[in-house]
């Protein structure tokens, strides 16, 4: 995803608001400031997305694990049922 470089300076911002003049000026004059800021930016979209697969998949784990514990009642139900 293409950002501006506004963007990159706007989330260090919201981030460290306490700070907003500096990341304002370290960001207008070094370019290393720069690439930090940009490579924060990814960082936390990364996190996010991944967060939101665990969160997926965490969700499919719980819902197959009720699903096995069903199962195994009826199976269990159906030994029971048929016993010699």
């Amino acid at each position: 995803m293409l950002e501006s470089s506004d963007h990159f300076m706007n989330v260090v911002k919201k981030d460290f608001p306490m700070h907003s003049q500096s990341i304002e000026k370290l960001y207008s004059q070094d370019g290393m400031f720069r690439s930090l800021c940009e490579e924060y930016t990814s960082c936390l979209q990364h996190l996010a997305k991944y967060k939101r697969e665990a969160s997926e998949k965490n969700n499919d784990l719980a819902e197959f694990e009720a699903l096995l514990a069903d199962l195994s009642k009826e199976l269990r139900s159906f030994i029971e049922e048929h016993k010699p």
